[in-house]
């Protein structure tokens, strides 16, 4: 078992059933099983459990022992101040932290089928380049199955600045402008990309941007975006 496995399997609900209780008998209603987080923070945001009969709010964190949460530091950690939950596959040791928070601790052990396990490691463990290769039959490949995709791919982008050309009124700087901007923003930073765009909300906007913007106040968290500007300058 690894944790990016038990992400997996929490995220699409993966479990042989959903009667689940804490490690203290007490019945745990996971009413959302929160948004996977890929990024530093807790595992999982802005789930909604219910113990017992009293609905709690927060982030769920998961890991493969109990123990990680030390091994992680996550105590100090202000990140990890929201959780309402910790989901373990194993249990071997308590929290005293969450116990006295009294936030409950799920152990998943018996809530997963093995047979998923060992699949698992039969793929990882394997010394194919693509661990799945032999699932699939070659033969059974559509024809031009890549090619579509690549052309499906191209289909969506160009559908985006389409819809941009229509908002812009057919201004290709404008178009332009806020491309930029959102790549910019990509990936972990994008809600810095919608601050960006944000700033010309018209065609009239955008054609005095190069002039009215205070770029360095917009790129002073991005030492090397100002650089990049400062020499197109």
């Amino acid at each position: 078992m690894t944790e990016k496995l038990l992400q997996y399997l929490w995220n699409f609900k993966v479990f042989r059933h959903f009667d689940f209780k804490d490690i203290e008998g007490n019945s745990v209603e996971i009413l959302d099983f929160g948004k996977w987080n890929t990024d530093s923070g807790p595992d999982f945001l802005s789930a909604k459990i219910k113990v017992n009969t009293i609905i709690f709010a927060g982030n769920i964190e998961l890991h493969v022992k109990s123990s990680d949460w030390i091994f992680h530091n996550h105590s100090p950690d202000p990140n990890y101040q929201n959780i309402i939950l910790h989901v373990v596959f194993q249990n071997d040791i308590e929290i005293e932290e969450l116990s006295s928070k009294r936030i409950p601790t799920l152990e998943l052990i018996s809530y997963i089928d093995q047979n998923i396990l060992w699949k698992y490691e039969k793929l990882v463990g394997g010394s194919q380049f693509i661990p799945c290769e032999t699932i699939f039959n070659p033969t059974q490949i559509p024809v031009n199955f890549h090619e579509q995709n690549v052309l499906k791919k191209l289909e969506n982008k160009s559908f985006e600045l389409e819809k941009s050309l229509a908002q812009f009124k057919n201004n290709f700087e404008a178009v332009l402008f806020h491309s930029l901007a959102y790549s910019f923003g990509l990936k972990v930073n994008a809600l810095f990309s919608n601050r960006l765009q944000k700033v010309s909300t018209s065609v009239s906007s955008i054609k005095s941007a190069r002039m009215k913007l205070n770029w360095k106040h917009y790129f002073s968290e991005f030492p090397v975006g100002w650089k990049i500007l400062k020499m197109n300058q």
